[in-house]
């Protein structure tokens, strides 16, 4: 027995130094699973939110997913 993703969610927690350049390394990845077909995918940009925490708590608590993926930066 298999387990296959069909639902994804993509989050870009970008809270502070809000500079509007958008997520490309999340878009990227959504574009890939898009292209495979059969996979359903939601990308949650918090940039400009002026509550993130509450818009991605919400998201959360209104669909499941099968896999979230957080985006971070490291220096």
């Amino acid at each position: 027995m298999t387990n296959v993703i069909k639902k994804v969610l993509f989050i870009f927690p970008r809270m502070k130094y809000r500079s509007g350049d958008p997520p490309l390394g999340v878009a990227y990845l959504a574009s890939v699973l898009c292209g495979c077909g059969g996979v359903d995918v939601k990308i949650a940009d918090t940039t400009f939110s002026d509550a993130p925490m509450e818009e991605l708590a919400e998201i959360l608590s209104r669909e499941s997913f099968d896999f979230v993926g957080i985006s971070v930066m490291t220096l």
